[in-house]
């Protein structure tokens, strides 16, 4: 970053299949980049291939589609809600780190592989959040 910084807040590289990629490297780049979203959207390719990964939604959805989107989750992270889950997350984060001590004594010389631990733990949050977001709004 320190040999190719430039004034203009960005980096050139070269990406798979020599297709140029394009990183923002200042804060003020980003920042116009998000608020301009009208005039940077993603390749058709990268969204073809997220979209048959993920699903189409929120991270595959350009222009009105995305906004509307957007829109409709943005309750769901307000200060409110999260201050509300904040039991939740500590309680799953107590978890998570009481089944990566037990796995201690049975990792390797390389550690160990967090990964699927850390895609159940934030499933499982995103679920019992979920649950709790439910109930509180549609309480009978």
């Amino acid at each position: 970053m320190r040999q190719y910084r430039n004034p203009t807040g960005l980096v050139v590289y070269p990406g798979l299949f020599r297709v140029s990629r394009v990183m923002p490297t200042s804060a003020a780049t980003i920042q116009h980049i998000l608020n301009e979203w009208t005039l940077y959207v993603k390749p058709e390719q990268s969204r073809r291939a997220l979209a048959n990964i993920l699903g189409n939604g929120l991270l595959t959805a350009e222009g009105e589609t995305h906004r509307r989107q957007r829109k409709v989750l943005t309750p769901a992270f307000a200060t409110s809600y999260i201050r509300d889950n904040m039991p939740i997350f500590s309680a799953k984060a107590a978890d998570l780190v009481d089944v990566l001590k037990k796995e201690l004594p049975n990792q390797s010389t390389n550690g160990v592989e967090v990964f699927g631990f850390l895609s159940r733990a934030t499933l499982d949050i995103i679920g019992s959040a979920g649950y709790h977001i439910f109930l509180i709004t549609y309480s009978f």
